[in-house]
């Protein structure tokens, strides 16, 4: 993909407790990154990443994570604390069947069964402070504050397979 085209993939992992679903859209060395995740028992979010988007090669490239901000209202979020840059790294694939609906979902589901074509995850020295490392009043902002973006980049540890949207 050149950095003057425009690419949307999509992703997502469920099962009958609920489910979580990756949006990836790249135009123009920009990357957006919706997270949308509904468990039972626990709260719903929405989240969007703002990435610059760095191609490395025709296979590979990695998202910086520039910003957050709620889906559903576009409020922005503050980033977590960090020692660095939030990174989150691709590889491209040639395509591959997804026997089971989605990134590892149970066949129930059967929404999403195309063949995947990119896999995503957090860089393994993303590393960032989920407001736990120090008491609650020696943060610059409350842990709350971060704590919707700090759920969204534990869901991007494990890899993610993400397939052409359709």
């Amino acid at each position: 993909m050149t950095r003057d085209a425009s690419e949307n993939l999509t992703g997502f992992v469920a099962t009958n407790c609920g489910q979580t679903e990756l949006h990836l859209a790249l135009v123009d060395g920009q990357a957006r990154l919706g997270i949308f995740s509904s468990w039972m028992g626990q709260e719903a979010f929405a989240i969007e990443l703002v990435c610059r988007h760095e191609a490395h090669g025709e296979q590979g490239g990695a998202l910086v994570v520039e910003g957050a901000q709620r889906a559903d209202s576009l409020d922005t979020l503050p980033l977590p604390p960090s020692d660095g840059p939030l990174v989150l790294e691709y590889v491209r694939v040639p395509a591959q069947e997804a026997p089971l609906a989605g990134s590892d979902a149970m066949a129930v589901v059967g929404r999403w069964t195309s063949p995947f074509t990119m896999v995503l995850w957090l860089h393994r020295d993303a590393e960032f402070d989920d407001g736990t490392d120090l008491s609650p009043d020696e943060y610059d902002l409350p842990p709350e504050q971060f704590g919707p973006v700090v759920t969204a980049l534990h869901s991007l540890v494990r890899p993610w397979k993400l397939g052409p949207a359709c």
